[in-house]
C-alpha cells in the first residue's frame, strides 16, 4: 500500500500540470485497477494514439472531436507511461454532473406566459436534460419534439425518468393546452430536441454530456439547431483552460449556436458558478424572484449560483425568475403541472425569450443574441457577480430595435 501511495505522489510530482488534482487524490483514497478520465490531445495524432491506449489496455475508448479528446477506463498501472506520451495535454476525471433543481412544491403560481406577438415559431432548441415526455403541452396539436435521443438507455422513443427535463421543457415551450392557457412556456411554437444524457435520478457523467454535444456538432445544419439549453453542471475548480464541457460548449458557440447555461444552485456563497457556465462566451443565467423588480435589492434568490469564476470572470451573465416557478409535470396521471425552484427554471426561461429574438432577428449570431440580452435587462442595483447585467425583461428585448 505504501508503494502504491508513492507510486501516486511521484505522478503529482512529475505531471501536476497535465493531471487534475482530484483524480490523484481518488486513487490514493480507492486504489483501483482502472479510472474512468477525459484525455485531451495534441491536433492531428488521434488515430495513434487510440492505438497507443488499446495496447496499454485502456478499455470503453470514444473520441469526441469536439474537444479532440478520448474517454477511457485508464488502467492505473499504466496511467504514468500515458501522461509521458508527448501527445498528452490533459487528464480530467469523468465528474458527475447535476441538474440544477432546488425544489419541488405543489404550489400553484403565475407563469411565464408571451404576449408579445412572437411565438419562438420555428426556431430549433436542443435540450440535455434528463429527457423529455410527450406531454400534451408539447404534443398536441402537433408533435413539438422533432428528434429524441438517448444516451443513458438507447431507447428510441421521448421519454422522461425523472422529470426535469419536461419541466424546462415547458418553461421554454409549453402552449398550455392542457391549462386552457393558464400555464404557457415562454416560446410556444419553439420546436425542441430532446437529448437524454442525465438519468432518472437526474444526473449523468461528463461522457455523456459530451455524447449529447458530440451528436449536436455533427447534427447542427441538419436539424437547424439555433440555440443549445444546458440546465445543469459540475462543480470544476480547476483552470477553465483544461475543462472539457466548457471546450466543447465554446465549440458549438463558434458553430454559430447560442448556448445558454444554468448559474448553478450553490449560493449565497461566491465564486459557486458551475461548468460549462463557467464559459466567458456563453449565456449564464441565475434565479430570482418572480417578484424582483428594478432596484429591488432582495429580488435574488439565495440558493442562485455567484461569482466570480475561478479565472476571475464576471458571472452570471443575467437573472431571470427561479423560484416556485409553474410548467409540466412529467407524470401527468398525478397532475399535469407542478411548481419547483432553481436556476434550470431561469435558464430555461431565458432560453424561450431567445428564441423569440430569433424569431423576430433569424440573422443575429451568438454575440449579438448575448448583446440583445444584456441590453434588455433592469438592474436590481446589486454586485454584478450576483445579478449580472440584472433581470431579463422580454418586453424590452422584444420592443427594441437592435442596429
Amino acid at each position: 500500500m505504501k508503494s502504491f501511495s508513492n507510486f501516486i505522489k511521484s505522478i503529482g510530482l512529475n505531471h501536476n500540470n497535465r493531471i487534475e488534482p482530484s483524480i490523484l487524490w481518488n486513487l490514493e483514497s480507492y486504489p483501483i485497477s482502472h479510472f474512468p478520465m477525459i484525455i485531451q490531445v495534441k491536433k492531428g495524432v488521434e488515430h495513434s494514439i487510440e492505438r497507443t491506449f488499446k495496447r496499454l489496455g485502456c478499455r470503453d475508448i470514444e473520441y469526441f472531436s469536439i474537444i479532440n479528446s478520448f474517454y477511457s477506463k485508464v488502467p492505473i498501472k499504466h496511467i504514468k507511461k500515458i501522461l509521458n506520451l508527448p501527445a498528452i495535454t490533459y487528464m480530467s476525471a469523468n465528474h458527475r454532473v447535476y441538474s440544477c433543481m432546488d425544489e419541488v412544491t405543489d404550489k400553484i403560481g403565475s407563469s411565464q406566459v408571451n404576449q408579445f406577438g412572437y411565438t419562438g415559431r420555428n426556431v430549433v432548441i436542443a435540450h440535455l436534460d434528463t429527457g423529455i415526455h410527450p406531454h400534451g403541452d408539447l404534443s398536441r396539436p402537433k408533435n413539438r419534439i422533432i428528434y429524441f435521443k438517448d444516451f443513458i438507455h438507447n431507447l428510441s422513443r421521448a421519454y422522461d425518468d425523472h422529470g426535469h427535463g419536461t419541466f424546462g421543457a415547458g418553461c421554454m415551450a409549453g402552449n398550455g393546452i392542457m391549462s386552457k392557457g393558464q400555464y404557457k412556456g415562454i416560446a410556444p411554437d419553439a420546436l425542441l430536441i430532446g437529448l437524454k444524457c442525465l438519468d432518472q435520478s437526474g444526473s449523468g457523467e461528463t461522457k455523456s454530456v459530451l455524447q449529447a454535444l458530440q451528436w449536436v456538432l455533427e447534427n447542427k445544419e441538419k436539424h437547424n439547431i439555433q440555440i443549445l439549453h444546458l440546465p445543469f453542471g459540475v462543480d470544476y475548480p480547476y483552470p477553465v483552460v483544461w475543462d472539457p464541457l466548457v471546450e466543447a460548449v465554446n465549440t458549438l458557440w463558434d458553430e454559430n449556436i447560442t448556448v445558454v447555461c444554468a448559474a448553478g444552485n450553490n449560493g449565497p456563497h461566491q465564486s459557486t458558478i458551475l461548468s460549462p457556465g463557467t464559459s466567458e462566451k456563453v449565456i449564464t443565467v441565475g434565479g430570482s424572484k418572480k417578484t424582483a423588480r428594478p432596484g429591488m435589492e432582495d429580488g435574488l434568490c439565495d440558493f442562485s449560483s455567484r461569482g466570480p469564476t475561478l479565472a476571475n470572470g464576471t458571472k452570471p451573465d443575467l437573472v431571470a425568475p427561479a423560484r416556485q416557478i409553474i410548467s409540466l409535470n412529467f407524470n401527468t396521471k398525478f397532475h399535469p403541472y407542478l411548481s419547483f425552484s432553481g436556476t434550470s427554471a431561469s435558464s430555461a426561461i431565458v432560453t424561450g425569450a431567445i428564441a423569440l429574438l430569433l424569431e423576430k432577428h433569424p440573422q443575429f449570431t451568438p454575440e449579438e443574441v448575448k448583446l440583445a440580452i444584456e441590453m434588455s435587462c433592469d438592474s436590481l442595483h446589486v454586485d454584478k457577480n450576483i445579478q449580472g447585467k440584472g433581470i431579463l425583461n422580454i418586453e424590452k428585448l422584444l420592443s427594441n430595435e437592435f442596429k
